[in-house]
């Protein structure tokens, strides 16, 4: 049974590692939790590349983020391809 504690903790969405623990994927030490740039103050999080690879295919079916257009500078000025 988890403690209240634990509840309240964030913990990454693909390996449940918590800011300051090792990941169980990769062994690291979990710094810094980061999200996926639809949902900047909520889910899912993740404690590293692998994990956020990881998750992509299941987070992909609800993800609201799209990439911003790729600009090329063509004499000058921006243009987009």
């Amino acid at each position: 049974m988890c403690s209240l504690t634990e509840l309240c903790m964030r913990r990454c969405s693909a390996c449940g590692a918590a800011e300051g623990t090792k990941s169980a994927k990769t062994g690291k030490l979990v710094d810094k939790l980061v999200h996926c740039l639809c949902n900047p103050h909520g889910l899912p999080l993740y404690c590293g590349a692998e994990c956020q690879r990881h998750g992509r295919k299941d987070h992909a079916e609800f993800c609201t983020y799209t990439k911003p257009d790729k600009k090329k500078k063509i004499g000058g000025r921006e243009e987009g391809y």
